[in-house]
């Protein structure tokens, strides 16, 4: 257990911060911790209780309250390490990359706030990246190779990316954006706004959406390039098969489908336009 203080304006700030073995699955976890209380206390902390009941106040969902990091290894080569002096760290990589065998390396860089983040990555190499904020962000990655950055807000943001290969970038904002992203290769970019954004992309190819305002739902299912932009809100966009893909959809309840192989152009302006 690390303690953490310091004096802000009329307040000390405090962080502790616990590392620790999950004693049912053995993965690393980490927990913070941050209060604040009238006055300057940084003296009397070695052996002082840091609770409600000498007066500490939690900083609630709005500031920092709970961020949990779950780091999982499957490997074939195995290392105990010590997480390096952690003064002044806001991430660090807790396992070195295996130079001998390549078969599990590291990178997990979380700079997070808020409450309730849950980061899981079984790596045979590495990467995610999250610069955070919001309430209740799960990325899960099972690395086989990396990538994988959101640089977030917002709440309720879920993230999941399998391997091989990778990328997957993100930047966020807004509400339960859901983006499943089942890689077998790489590159899926998206730039969400507003509210209740769902991507799924399963298949190798460049997936460059954006989707802004609310509740548009973009699938595509398949190998090949896809170029997705919604305005307005609530539009569909559905492409099972292989091919390549240009969708832009503006004024909002548009529905826009591809079933089969092929290459698809379309331009949907003025709303509730249907396309299949």
């Amino acid at each position: 257990t690390y303690v953490y203080a310091k004096v802000l304006g009329p307040y000390t700030k405090i962080v502790v911060v616990e590392l620790a073995n999950d004693p049912k699955t053995g993965a690393l976890k980490y927990q913070a911790r941050s209060w604040y209380k009238e006055g300057n206390h940084t003296a009397d902390l070695a052996n002082e209780d840091i609770s409600s009941a000498n007066g500490y106040h939690s900083m609630g969902k709005g500031g920092y309250s709970l961020s949990d990091l779950h780091y999982s290894v499957n490997a074939v080569r195995s290392t105990s390490e010590t997480v390096a002096d952690i003064d002044e760290y806001t991430d660090q990589t807790l396992f070195k990359p295996a130079t001998d065998s390549g078969e599990s390396s590291g990178d997990v860089h979380f700079n997070g706030a808020g409450g309730g983040n849950v980061i899981k990555s079984n790596v045979t190499r590495g990467n995610v990246y999250f610069n955070g904020g919001g309430i209740a962000n799960v990325i899960l990655h099972s690395s086989q190779f990396g990538h994988t950055e959101f640089n977030g807000g917002g709440a309720a943001n879920v993230i999941v990316k399998s391997g091989e290969e990778g990328d997957l970038t993100f930047r966020g904002a807004g509400l339960a954006n859901v983006l499943v992203h089942q890689s077998k290769q790489g590159k899926m970019d998206v730039y969400a706004g507003g509210a209740v954004n769902v991507l799924v992309r399963i298949g190798d190819g460049q997936y460059l959406a954006h989707l802004l305002a609310y509740g548009n739902i973009s699938v595509h299912k398949g190998n090949g390039n896809s170029r997705v932009v919604m305005l307005g809100g609530y539009n569909t966009h559905t492409q099972i098969g292989s091919g390549n893909g240009l969708w832009l959809a503006a004024g909002g309840f548009n529905v826009m489908t591809q079933v089969g192989k092929g290459n698809v152009a379309s331009v949907l302006a003025g709303g509730a336009n249907v396309l299949t």
